[in-house]
């Protein structure tokens, strides 16, 4: 009887404090951009590692990493559009859309980041997913890291020796309070909440227009920034190719030349390259493979072998 009071009230105190969390963010139908409204930039919060449920089924974070502030970031129409956190030292730059920068032009339940990450703030606590398996629909993500918001201080109260200990460790500690609920099952809630909202969320015509030139807006960044690269690749990048292959013994690069009438993705080293139609280009011997596209750009995942390290000298005509 006893065992079960203390499980009674140990399982209340858990409720509790998950309940008093999910209170204080109050995820429900709040969109990210109303969330970020409400933080001024430039307000400081303590950057904590990824949250990991442990075997007794509470929560730890890696440890504390620094101080961050948080960025607000504007459209082309001067409306609100991403956030960033930087470390609290790094001087603002200007915000370039490599990806969508939201999930929903007016009611985005993510913000920032690009096609598989993003920020959620829900209330004084912003998560930063990665490898979010559908921004549009998001059931699948790990949570990279976690910042909670930096409290201001009382002004004109002065603590004692005790008190400023006890806020030195704090500091320092990961909050108590976020190491108990299910963060994962917060975010999903806030998600399928969200997800009605967005669904029921028609866009006026001024809207889609806007959205419409600024995926344009974000495309043709992508395709100037590959066509920029092509064009050091095919100059002073074949420059110093041909320097390294005369000191190697090399027989030269690996031409490929895409007539297949459409984009294709390419994987070399590690890096997504899109080869345009009718566009030929040079690369160093190496392993190259075919890539995926997810839906709009070409990812780094691999698919089968197009040229291999061996065939220096090679030209290769995609049909």
């Amino acid at each position: 009887m006893c065992h079960q009071l203390i499980k009674s009230e140990k399982m209340k105190k858990t409720i509790l404090v998950l309940a008093t969390f999910v209170a204080s963010i109050s995820f429900a139908q709040v969109n990210q951009y109303d969330a970020l409204k409400v933080i001024p930039e430039g307000t400081l919060f303590k950057g904590f590692h990824t949250v990991k449920k442990k075997a007794d089924g509470s929560f730890s974070a890696g440890k504390y990493d620094s101080k961050f502030k948080i960025e607000h970031h504007n459209s082309m129409f001067d409306k609100l559009y991403a956030m960033k956190m930087v470390k609290e030292d790094e001087t603002k730059e200007a915000y370039e859309f490599r990806g969508p920068a939201t999930n929903h032009y007016t009611q985005p339940s993510i913000i920032g980041g690009s096609k598989t990450s993003g920020y959620v703030i829900l209330g004084d606590v912003v998560y930063r997913l990665q490898k979010i398996n559908d921004k549009e629909n998001p059931t699948s993500f790990s949570i990279k890291s976690v910042y909670i918001r930096v409290q201001e201080k009382e002004e004109g109260k002065k603590l004692s020796m005790k008190e400023r200990l006890a806020k030195a460790k704090e500091a320092m500690d990961y909050p108590k309070a976020l190491k108990e609920p299910d963060h994962k099952a917060v975010l999903n809630e806030y998600f399928a909440s969200m997800a009605k909202l967005q669904a029921n969320t028609k866009l006026t015509a001024q809207e889609q227009k806007e959205l419409d030139a600024i995926i344009k807006a974000e495309n043709d960044l992508v395709a100037n920034i590959n066509s920029r690269n092509a064009e050091w690749e095919n100059t002073e990048g074949k420059r110093i190719r041909e320097i390294n292959a005369r000191d190697n013994g090399q027989k030269g690069d690996i031409i490929i030349i895409n007539n297949t009438g459409s984009s294709v993705c390419l994987v070399r080293a590690g890096a997504s390259i899109t080869l345009l139609n009718n566009n030929k280009r040079d690369f160093w011997c190496s392993d190259i493979y075919y890539g995926e596209w997810d839906g709009s750009s070409c990812t780094t995942n691999k698919k089968s072998l197009l040229v291999s390290e061996n065939d220096c000298g090679k030209t290769v005509t995609l049909d």
